[in-house]
């Protein structure tokens, strides 16, 4: 009875050190696990690392791409962020710049298909709670002439549908 006891214990230790080493390990980036739009919006990344970063392997962050329901319609959307990107092992400037990170947004339209709404530089975004949803842009201070300021930049506030748009204007 004894070392069934011990077998228990031991199991149960193997098990939690298991666990632990799992989570350790990185979550790993699979592109073909979404849509066809999608990845040919992550195809930029190995020919920017090949043609502006002189080469090296692209690495794609876990939080990449997003999955979420930002127009409010029930389907998923995608949002598509190079920020965290990497060429050859180190972050580079081939995905970022003065006026932020490259993004695209794409939608799922009712038949569907995924259409890019927005594909440009911010500095960032937040999805703002609330019905109907809304997305809030951190853009390059240029464009700035009449909207709320933020550190070096300014922010606009978007509901996005179906349509192509601009945070800038």
């Amino acid at each position: 009875m004894r070392w069934l006891v011990v077998l228990f214990v031991l199991c149960v230790a193997g098990l939690g050190a298991r666990d632990a080493a799992a989570e350790a390990v990185p979550r790993l980036f699979k592109a073909g696990s979404y849509p066809l739009e999608v990845r040919k919006t992550l195809s930029v990344g190995p020919t920017t690392c090949r043609e502006v970063e002189g080469g090296g392997a692209v690495g794609f962050a876990p939080d990449t791409v997003r999955k979420v329901d930002f127009n409010g319609d029930g389907r998923p959307d995608y949002i598509v962020s190079f920020e965290n990107t990497t060429c050859g092992g180190e972050k580079t400037g081939g995905f970022c710049g003065s006026g932020g990170c490259m993004v695209d947004f794409l939608v799922t339209l009712p038949n569907g298909r995924l259409r890019s709404v927005f594909v440009d530089q911010v500095y960032g975004y937040e999805i703002l709670k609330g019905r109907p949803r809304k997305v809030r842009f951190f853009i390059f201070h240029n464009y700035c002439a009449d909207k709320p300021e933020r550190d070096g930049g300014c922010y606009r506030d978007v509901r996005i549908g179906y349509r192509q748009f601009s945070p800038v204007y």
